[in-house]
Formats: C-alpha cells, sequence, structure tokens
C-alpha cells in the first residue's frame, strides 16, 4: 500500500498541472494537501 508514496511528485505534478487546473498552487486545498502527504510521509518512515 505504501508503495505509492515513491510516485507522489510525479501524482502530484499530473494532478496540478492537469489542463482543469483541478488546484492552483497558492489555493488554500494544495497546501492542506501537501501538508497531509508530508505527515503521511513521516508517519510511513517511522
Amino acid at each position: 500500500m505504501s508503495e505509492w508514496i515513491e510516485y507522489k511528485s510525479q501524482l502530484l505534478k499530473a494532478y496540478f498541472s492537469s489542463s482543469g487546473g483541478v488546484a492552483n498552487k497558492d489555493s488554500a486545498f494544495y497546501k492542506e494537501f501537501v501538508s497531509f502527504l508530508s505527515r503521511y510521509e513521516t508517519k510511513l518512515a517511522n
């Protein structure tokens, strides 16, 4: 289940650069999402 974390940056790039403009990098959602992933990744590492 944790294998996806190594693809995190590619997934984020694909998600946020999609033509639909799902989330702006300055948006609160983007910052919260990245923060969540960072905490999750740290949790997996421990």
